[in-house]
Protein backbone atom coordinates (compact mmCIF):
# COMPACT_ATOMS: atom_id res chain seq x y z
CA UNK A 1 0.00 0.00 0.00
CA UNK A 2 2.99 2.48 0.48
CA UNK A 3 4.47 1.96 -2.82
CA UNK A 4 0.74 2.17 -4.10
CA UNK A 5 0.08 5.69 -2.57
CA UNK A 6 3.56 6.51 -3.65
CA UNK A 7 2.69 5.79 -7.27
CA UNK A 8 -0.67 7.40 -7.53
CA UNK A 9 1.36 10.62 -5.63
CA UNK A 10 4.13 10.88 -7.73
CA UNK A 11 3.10 12.17 -10.76
CA UNK A 12 0.65 15.02 -9.13
CA UNK A 13 3.78 16.02 -7.04
CA UNK A 14 5.73 16.26 -10.49
CA UNK A 15 2.95 18.25 -12.40
CA UNK A 16 3.09 20.57 -9.10
CA UNK A 17 6.92 21.18 -9.57
CA UNK A 18 6.23 21.29 -13.50
CA UNK A 19 4.03 24.04 -12.83
CA UNK A 20 6.08 26.04 -10.73
CA UNK A 21 9.08 25.83 -12.63
CA UNK A 22 7.04 26.47 -15.58
CA UNK A 23 5.57 29.37 -13.97
CA UNK A 24 8.94 30.93 -12.51
CA UNK A 25 10.40 31.03 -15.86
CA UNK A 26 7.66 32.70 -17.68
CA UNK A 27 7.78 35.52 -14.73
CA UNK A 28 11.34 35.55 -15.26
CA UNK A 29 11.21 35.25 -19.17
CA UNK A 30 8.51 38.35 -19.00
CA UNK A 31 10.53 40.52 -16.93
CA UNK A 32 13.16 40.47 -19.42
CA UNK A 33 11.52 40.99 -21.84
CA UNK A 34 9.84 44.20 -19.98
CA UNK A 35 12.47 45.37 -18.51
CA UNK A 36 14.22 46.28 -21.33
CA UNK A 37 16.49 50.00 -21.23
CA UNK A 38 13.62 50.67 -23.82
CA UNK A 39 13.37 54.91 -24.25
CA UNK A 40 11.39 57.55 -27.20
CA UNK A 41 14.71 59.78 -27.51
CA UNK A 42 13.18 61.43 -30.21
CA UNK A 43 9.79 62.12 -32.18
CA UNK A 44 10.06 64.00 -35.69
CA UNK A 45 7.63 65.94 -37.42
CA UNK A 46 7.71 66.43 -40.51
CA UNK A 47 6.99 70.36 -40.88
CA UNK A 48 5.67 72.81 -43.84
CA UNK A 49 7.59 76.18 -42.56
CA UNK A 50 10.87 75.50 -40.42
CA UNK A 51 10.50 78.52 -38.86
CA UNK A 52 7.03 78.95 -37.84
CA UNK A 53 7.30 75.48 -36.47
CA UNK A 54 10.63 76.04 -34.25
CA UNK A 55 8.68 79.78 -32.57
CA UNK A 56 5.84 77.78 -31.80
CA UNK A 57 7.72 75.36 -30.08
CA UNK A 58 9.88 78.03 -28.66
CA UNK A 59 6.55 79.35 -26.86
CA UNK A 60 5.75 76.03 -25.22
CA UNK A 61 8.68 76.21 -23.79
CA UNK A 62 11.39 74.45 -26.09
CA UNK A 63 14.24 75.58 -27.00
CA UNK A 64 16.80 74.58 -30.12
CA UNK A 65 19.48 72.18 -29.17
CA UNK A 66 20.62 71.31 -33.06
CA UNK A 67 20.29 72.75 -36.65
CA UNK A 68 20.67 72.03 -39.64
CA UNK A 69 20.39 72.81 -43.47
CA UNK A 70 21.76 70.73 -46.03
CA UNK A 71 21.59 70.40 -49.72
CA UNK A 72 20.35 67.37 -50.94
CA UNK A 73 23.02 67.18 -53.58
CA UNK A 74 24.87 66.62 -50.93
CA UNK A 75 23.90 62.77 -50.12
CA UNK A 76 26.19 62.39 -47.27
CA UNK A 77 24.59 65.10 -45.28
CA UNK A 78 21.14 64.86 -45.61
CA UNK A 79 18.93 63.55 -42.93
CA UNK A 80 16.10 62.07 -44.36
CA UNK A 81 16.10 62.21 -47.62
CA UNK A 82 17.27 58.84 -48.75
CA UNK A 83 15.33 56.93 -45.60
CA UNK A 84 12.36 58.03 -45.84
CA UNK A 85 9.36 57.44 -48.50
CA UNK A 86 9.21 61.49 -49.21
CA UNK A 87 6.07 62.91 -51.46
CA UNK A 88 8.43 65.30 -53.87
CA UNK A 89 11.48 65.32 -54.70
CA UNK A 90 12.90 68.34 -52.78
CA UNK A 91 16.48 69.89 -53.06
CA UNK A 92 17.21 71.46 -49.50
CA UNK A 93 16.48 70.05 -46.18
CA UNK A 94 16.37 72.03 -42.82
CA UNK A 95 16.52 69.29 -39.57
CA UNK A 96 16.40 71.66 -35.99
CA UNK A 97 15.67 69.16 -32.62
CA UNK A 98 14.14 70.66 -30.09
CA UNK A 99 14.29 70.05 -25.86
CA UNK A 100 13.30 70.67 -22.63
CA UNK A 101 16.71 70.72 -21.63
CA UNK A 102 15.96 67.92 -19.20
CA UNK A 103 17.92 64.86 -18.69
CA UNK A 104 14.90 62.75 -19.16
CA UNK A 105 13.41 64.89 -21.64
CA UNK A 106 12.09 63.76 -25.14
CA UNK A 107 13.33 65.62 -28.25
CA UNK A 108 11.22 67.13 -31.11
CA UNK A 109 13.08 67.19 -33.88
CA UNK A 110 11.42 69.26 -37.07
CA UNK A 111 12.22 68.12 -40.58
CA UNK A 112 11.45 70.52 -43.85
CA UNK A 113 11.92 70.64 -47.26
CA UNK A 114 11.72 72.73 -49.54
CA UNK A 115 11.97 73.31 -53.86
CA UNK A 116 9.50 71.71 -54.22
CA UNK A 117 8.00 71.58 -50.65
CA UNK A 118 6.46 68.08 -50.28
CA UNK A 119 2.86 67.31 -50.34
CA UNK A 120 0.32 67.27 -47.03
CA UNK A 121 -0.21 63.56 -46.53
CA UNK A 122 -3.14 64.63 -44.49
CA UNK A 123 -5.25 66.02 -47.16
CA UNK A 124 -8.14 68.15 -45.97
CA UNK A 125 -8.71 66.35 -42.91
CA UNK A 126 -10.84 68.62 -40.32
CA UNK A 127 -10.48 65.72 -37.30
CA UNK A 128 -8.13 62.99 -36.56
CA UNK A 129 -7.48 59.78 -38.09
CA UNK A 130 -4.81 56.90 -38.39
CA UNK A 131 -1.58 58.21 -38.75
CA UNK A 132 -2.55 61.25 -36.60
CA UNK A 133 -0.93 61.86 -33.23
CA UNK A 134 -1.76 63.69 -30.09
CA UNK A 135 2.11 65.42 -28.68
CA UNK A 136 1.27 66.21 -24.80
CA UNK A 137 3.51 68.61 -23.09
CA UNK A 138 3.64 69.08 -19.32
CA UNK A 139 4.48 72.26 -17.68
CA UNK A 140 4.10 73.68 -14.05
CA UNK A 141 2.88 77.49 -15.80
CA UNK A 142 0.31 76.71 -17.66
CA UNK A 143 -1.24 80.38 -17.62
CA UNK A 144 1.77 81.60 -19.02
CA UNK A 145 2.16 79.00 -21.93
CA UNK A 146 -1.64 79.56 -23.07
CA UNK A 147 -0.81 83.48 -23.31
CA UNK A 148 2.28 82.66 -25.56
CA UNK A 149 0.17 80.43 -27.65
CA UNK A 150 -2.77 83.36 -28.10
CA UNK A 151 -0.40 85.94 -28.74
CA UNK A 152 1.15 84.20 -31.19
CA UNK A 153 -2.33 83.29 -33.02
CA UNK A 154 -2.23 79.80 -32.60
CA UNK A 155 -5.39 77.93 -33.60
CA UNK A 156 -6.89 76.26 -30.63
CA UNK A 157 -9.23 73.56 -30.26
CA UNK A 158 -9.89 73.84 -26.80
CA UNK A 159 -9.23 76.81 -24.71
CA UNK A 160 -7.72 76.69 -21.22
CA UNK A 161 -9.88 74.15 -18.77
CA UNK A 162 -9.57 72.58 -15.83
CA UNK A 163 -9.56 69.02 -17.16
CA UNK A 164 -12.69 66.39 -16.21
CA UNK A 165 -10.52 63.42 -16.13
CA UNK A 166 -11.83 60.19 -14.40
CA UNK A 167 -8.61 59.08 -13.17
CA UNK A 168 -6.62 62.02 -10.84
CA UNK A 169 -6.53 61.95 -7.61
CA UNK A 170 -8.70 63.83 -4.75
CA UNK A 171 -5.63 66.45 -4.16
CA UNK A 172 -4.43 67.30 -7.72
CA UNK A 173 -6.31 69.48 -10.14
CA UNK A 174 -5.15 69.48 -14.09
CA UNK A 175 -5.84 72.08 -16.19
CA UNK A 176 -5.16 71.60 -19.81
CA UNK A 177 -5.60 73.15 -23.47
CA UNK A 178 -5.71 71.35 -26.45
CA UNK A 179 -3.77 73.41 -29.63
CA UNK A 180 -2.75 72.92 -33.50
CA UNK A 181 0.78 72.89 -34.36
CA UNK A 182 1.29 75.11 -37.96
CA UNK A 183 1.27 71.63 -39.32
CA UNK A 184 -1.87 70.77 -37.83
CA UNK A 185 -0.81 68.55 -35.10
CA UNK A 186 -2.61 68.57 -32.23
CA UNK A 187 -0.25 69.45 -29.18
CA UNK A 188 -2.12 69.30 -25.64
CA UNK A 189 -0.51 70.77 -22.74
CA UNK A 190 -1.17 69.63 -19.25
CA UNK A 191 -0.53 71.35 -15.45
CA UNK A 192 -0.93 69.64 -12.75
CA UNK A 193 -1.64 71.41 -9.43
CA UNK A 194 -1.44 69.79 -6.06
CA UNK A 195 -3.97 70.98 -3.78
Amino acid sequence: MCINYFVRSRPLSLYLILFILVYFSLTLASKHVFSQDTKISQITLLVDNIQRSIEFYQRLGLSISYRKKSSISDDKDSFGYEKYPLTSDPKTEYYTIMSDGSKEGTNIALLAYEKPPLANARGNLMGLGVGDFILLIKTKDINFLYNRMDEFGARFYSRLQKSNTHNQLESETIYNFIVYDPDGHLVEVISIINN
